[in-house]
């Protein structure tokens, strides 16, 4: 009777498992194979920027030693890989103007830009020393620059399409994004702190949201924007940063303790995020639960774009770049 009873039992628990069982198998069916790419470098890699639908680019080199850029036209297959050794410092974001003009930042206030499709660069520096690691252009003559010092002091600098300063805001913390929704609406993310403008980066306003070094932010229409933290933190909010939700919540330790670096989403459901040890996650529900893909790195992954083709390209130390099919 006994064993009896422990037979019915286990048929029982597997009969309520399976529902689960299945759920798990056709998540994890959504995902596609992931590529390693070979890009012919060993330099740390910080950005990737689609510039257009044939032509990508990624920011990297060595902090104080060195700068390089990779360059794709056939949506990150191959890459070729250029120094310049004008600048002589880590390349760490890239951004383009409205009209197609290309800037990308390296340390200590050096700039390159490009008005021919990253067929010839200029060579300028701010003058301003500083350590920019993000950019948003605010119109096409309008570009808004974040910087950090560490964690401990951060500034906002404007600059004009000739890389003239126009207007610095300082802070007593680090910032590392920023992102413009239009002219004039953007978002600042820092250490413990996410900022808005509504007048095209003259004035910042602190948001209701805390508890992380918020790294990167990613926005979908002009309502939806997440954000992720290094302590493994995800926000999300649904009305224009007025109010958030914790969808992950770093600071627990009943979850994989993860250190996020950026983060995408490309609709209102379907995001991912990259991060230290070959870290990549995705969601599907918008951000409230994650699944990590299989690990093919234990460098540190940067940053991560999609291509006009849908799919999704990884970058990060060492040279690594990955392509996820999905």
């Amino acid at each position: 009777m006994f064993m009896r009873q422990m037979r019915n039992l286990k048929y029982l628990l597997l009969l309520l498992l399976l529902p689960g069982l299945a759920a798990c198998t056709k998540q994890r069916r959504h995902f596609d194979k992931i590529e390693v790419v070979e890009t012919n470098t060993t330099s740390r890699l910080n950005k990737i920027k689609f510039v257009n639908d044939t032509l990508c680019l990624v920011a990297g080199g060595e902090r104080f030693l060195k700068a390089e850029m990779l360059a794709s036209t056939d949506g990150g297959r191959t890459w070729s890989a250029r120094a310049y050794d004008e600048v002589q410092k880590g390349l760490y974001e890239l951004e383009v103007s409205p009209t197609g003009a290309i800037y990308a930042a390296a340390f200590d206030g050096k700039m390159l830009f490009s008005r021919d499709v990253a067929q010839s660069w200029t060579y300028r520096e701010i003058g301003n020393w500083e350590f920019h690691v993000g950019m948003a252009f605010a119109g096409d003559d309008r570009l808004v620059m974040v910087s950090r010092d560490g964690q401990r002091t951060g500034k906002i600098v404007i600059v004009d399409s000739q890389l003239n300063v126009l207007k610095t805001h300082a802070f007593d913390f680090g910032l590392n994004d920023v992102a413009m929704i239009t002219p004039q609406v953007g978002y600042a993310c820092g250490y413990g702190v996410v900022l808005k403008t509504y007048d095209a980066g003259d004035t910042w306003e602190y948001l209701d949201i805390k508890n992380d070094n918020f790294l990167a932010m990613t926005c979908v229409g002009t309502s939806d924007v997440w954000v992720c933290g290094y302590a493994g933190s995800v926000f999300h909010s649904s009305d224009a940063g007025t109010s958030w939700q914790r969808l992950r919540n770093g600071n627990s330790i009943t979850i994989p303790k993860y250190h996020l670096q950026d983060i995408l989403f490309t609709d209102l459901n379907n995001g991912w995020a990259v991060g230290e040890k070959g870290l990549i996650i995705r969601t599907t529900d918008g951000g409230q639960n994650w699944t990590p893909y299989n690990k093919l790195t234990e460098v540190g992954l940067n940053s991560i774009a999609r291509s006009p083709d849908g799919s999704l390209l990884v970058c990060g130390e060492a040279g690594k770049l990955f392509r996820i099919s999905l």
